[in-house]
């Protein structure tokens, strides 16, 4: 005679057994991807990091080259720790009395980068804190007919940049 009841422990046996195979690849597979959530989590916060710690010097970089571009190439001075200029504080009025054009304003202002007790100053308001370096100097080229002036600048906080700014005659004439 044929039993059924052994058959239907035994399937029932087999599921259990399937049932706690499904839970130990589904054990392995949730660890590999919290796993991979965390390194995700800490990559995300050492490029927060890096940004929050590199950000402010490469924003100053952009700033002393917004600046040095609109300086008049034959005022600049380069002393020790600090550089000083004639720039133009605005070159452009808006539009005046209803009409379509802007105006042009060649008035200048006297600027200075300064490094002092290890910060960096423009005009003798904070811009850089921690600066360990701050070197300029004006290379000169000549090519054809013209010479071209270039001002290097070396800038080291917690890293250093090194730029340049092409220093060019201005074309407004007054």
């Amino acid at each position: 005679m044929y039993d059924c009841t052994s058959d239907i422990n035994y399937s029932s046996t087999l599921s259990l057994l399937e049932i706690l195979i499904a839970f130990v690849i589904m054990g392995i597979l949730g660890i590999s991807a919290m796993k991979s959530i965390t390194s995700l989590r800490q990559q995300d916060t050492s490029l927060q990091k890096f940004l929050v710690k590199h950000t402010s010097l490469f924003e100053t970089q952009l700033f002393i080259n917004k600046y040095l571009a609109l300086s008049k190439p034959d005022t600049i001075q380069i002393f020790h720790n600090k550089i000083q200029w004639e720039g133009y504080n605005n070159l452009f009025h808006n539009a005046q009395k209803n009409q379509n054009y802007m105006d042009f304003s060649l008035q200048t202002d006297t600027f200075s980068l300064e490094l002092h007790n290890g910060n960096l100053y423009l005009n003798q308001s904070l811009l850089l804190e921690n600066v360990h370096l701050f070197d300029t100097q004006i290379q000169m080229f000549q090519t054809s007919n013209t010479t071209t002036s270039i001002l290097e600048y070396n800038l080291c906080a917690d890293t250093c940049v090194q730029d340049f700014v092409i220093l060019e005659e201005s074309e407004i004439q007054l």
